[in-house]
């Protein structure tokens, strides 16, 4: 199982619970941001970092996620990835449920106890992915690099995208951390001028990642099953993602 660091605590309890044997990677939040290019590259190298010996398949705990996805190859064994648009629909459980939720209220901002504590310990490192960005300084920072007019214009953009929000939803899961990330983001919608709700994750979907939904355990519709030496590929219908034979492998 290669998966966001978001997904921690929901894929070591999924992996714990499991019949199957299941070895857990996770990799850096936020590597949507850098790019569909960049995230394609990292998850990639995950990929085929992973020893095919003893291993039925590679399971990815990604959905589509802004393309960063798209293009990623199957190696020696076979890799499966939810049907998904992101991480939200992996918390949620279906994409019939992420799909409601959007259409009743398209401006609403997600949050978890895997967002705010992974969030949280990349504050000032170097290794993070706004600091790779190099989107992690105060305004103070791009006011002495920049002056008082680049920054103020800087912090706009940085803060424009949640323009179209109004309202936040935490999702909490029950398995520890609930309490501190959920008034974060209760304090965090305060401040937003955001209604706050919290819903139940369901682990249905990741559950059925690792352990297969199928009787001779394979998987269903529900995810996409890569033959070595085929490619993810963005649909752009409801299926979300394919599967394609790379000309090259």
């Amino acid at each position: 199982m290669i998966a966001c660091e978001v997904l921690a605590r929901e894929m070591h309890d999924v992996a714990a619970r499991s019949r199957a044997v299941v070895n857990v990677t996770l990799l850096q939040q936020g590597l949507h941001d850098l790019g569909p290019e960049l995230m394609r590259e990292r998850l990639q190298a995950a990929v085929d970092a992973t020893p095919a010996d003893g291993l039925d398949a590679v399971a990815l705990g990604y959905g589509l996620c802004s393309r960063g996805s798209e293009g990623v190859l199957a190696r020696d064994v076979p890799l499966v990835i939810p049907r998904a648009h992101d991480c939200i629909t992996l918390l949620m459980g279906s994409r019939e449920r992420y799909s409601r939720e959007f259409e009743e209220v398209p401006g609403t901002y997600y949050s978890s106890a895997g967002w705010h504590e992974r969030d949280d310990s990349h504050v000032g490192s170097a290794a993070s992915i706004p600091s790779e960005l190099g989107i992690d300084k105060s305004f103070q920072e791009y006011i002495d690099l920049y002056g008082e007019e680049n920054a103020k214009f800087i912090a706009e953009e940085l803060h424009g995208g949640l323009r179209h929000y109004d309202r936040m939803v935490f999702l909490e899961s029950g398995l520890g951390g609930d309490g501190p990330a959920r008034e974060a983001a209760r304090e965090r919608a305060a401040r937003e001028g955001w209604r706050f709700e919290v819903a139940d994750t369901n682990l249905s979907l990741l559950e059925r990642l690792v352990d297969g939904d199928l009787p001779d355990g394979g998987w269903s519709e529900d995810f996409v099953v890569l033959a070595p030496g085929e490619r993810l590929v963005a649909t752009h219908d409801e299926r979300i993602l394919g599967a394609e034979r790379c000309p090259s492998a």
